[in-house]
């Protein structure tokens, strides 16, 4: 018989029972020579409960020790494999050869940063120049404006340009000619920025430049009245 928590209980209130029972029809009691028919049945079912009781706990021990054997197993892996790490410092040498890597590459970088910066001083100081450099904000938006001007240009000067070709050849003159304008005058002011540095040379290269862009459109106006007058012969 099998037997599990609360077994003790339910059997101790059918022991009463049973024990009222038999007090009424006068049986000896465990005092007497000999134990009756149910005193033997419950000693004998006592010894089978602490039976069943010990083989459990026998059963949880050596279940709990195969536990306790395994987990030291894989103390002791652990253990073995940080101990041969620690031995051989394999950790500590891919550490070390990424970190010289690394500096090898910011050594070079603040290298090239401070020969860029020794170029610029050594240019500023060539060149007199004690304040920064001021550029627009976009240079491309900047320089997108001379499409604006070439368009500007060319709608006003194809009525002026139109012959036996219509408006559309007089279209596709001014064009031409708005794009060289344009070309010229957008070298002519990159150039007016020598003005700006300390030899005479470079002085008088910016201030002929920016002759030459404020008398550019005349020269440009005279050159296709000419050709225009040679056209017309």
């Amino acid at each position: 018989m099998a037997y599990s928590s609360g077994t003790i209980s339910s059997l101790l209130k059918k022991m009463q029972a049973l024990g009222v029972q038999e007090g009424g029809e006068l049986r000896p009691d465990s005092a007497s020579d000999a134990p009756d028919l149910n005193e033997i049945q419950v000693i004998h079912q006592a010894k089978q409960f602490v039976e069943v009781e010990e083989t459990l706990r026998t059963d949880l021990f050596v279940d709990a020790e195969k536990k306790l054997s395994e987990i030291d197993q894989k103390l002791e892996s652990i253990e073995a494999s940080c101990n041969s790490n620690l031995d051989h410092n394999l950790l500590e040498g891919a550490f070390h050869s990424a970190l010289s890597e690394e500096e090898n590459s910011l050594v070079n970088a603040c290298a090239k940063e401070m020969e860029s910066r020794a170029a610029l001083n050594s240019y500023k100081t060539r060149n007199q120049i004690s304040y920064p450099a001021h550029y627009p904000p976009d240079q491309l938006f900047h320089f997108s404006m001379l499409i604006m001007f070439v368009a500007i240009e060319t709608v006003v000067n194809a009525f002026s340009y139109q012959g036996s070709s219509g408006l559309l050849g007089g279209a596709v003159v001014a064009l031409a000619i708005s794009v060289v304008n344009m070309t010229i005058a957008a070298a002519l002011g990159s150039t007016y920025r020598y003005t700006n540095m300390p030899y005479i040379k470079d002085k008088v290269t910016g201030y002929t430049a920016i002759i030459a862009f404020i008398i550019q459109p005349a020269i440009s106006v005279c050159v296709v009245s000419a050709c225009c007058a040679i056209g017309t012969l």
